[in-house]
């Protein structure tokens, strides 16, 4: 298992009421243009998915780099072996196991842009309400 490697970032995006971007729940770091956070209120959600904040994480993640917003994983399993990216950002959501390489090839074809995003209904209709 990489020591850093951690799914959520190609699958994964956690909105604050404010309307502020983090790459999980757990990051530090909002989700940034030039130094000024990525809000939902100037932003789309594509933008924000596909910034190059997003697609810079996306590649650090593939390269085996360590990502400042997720120090916080770092830390935790460096004093208890666990975290939030080894319970979760290991396993996507669809329940099956992607290797890094996968994601490295899809990445690479599609410039580390996701443009596919898995979501329910409910929130495709919370999303289209905006």
């Amino acid at each position: 298992m990489s020591k850093t490697f951690c799914a959520l970032p190609f699958q994964h995006l956690c909105i604050g009421p404010e309307g502020t971007a983090r790459v999980c729940c757990v990051a530090h770091d909002l989700v940034s243009e030039h130094g000024a956070p990525m809000s939902l209120n100037i932003h789309t959600m594509d933008e924000i998915w596909n910034s190059a904040y997003m697609r810079n994480v996306r590649r650090g993640m593939l390269k085996g780099e360590r990502i400042s917003a997720c120090e916080v994983c770092y830390e935790s399993e460096a004093a208890s072996g666990q975290s939030y990216r080894t319970h979760t950002g290991l396993e996507p959501i669809s329940g099956r196991r992607q290797s890094a390489a996968t994601l490295a090839k899809y990445g690479a074809a599609a410039g580390f842009r996701v443009d596919q995003r898995r979501a329910s209904s409910s929130s495709r209709s919370a999303i289209s309400a905006i």
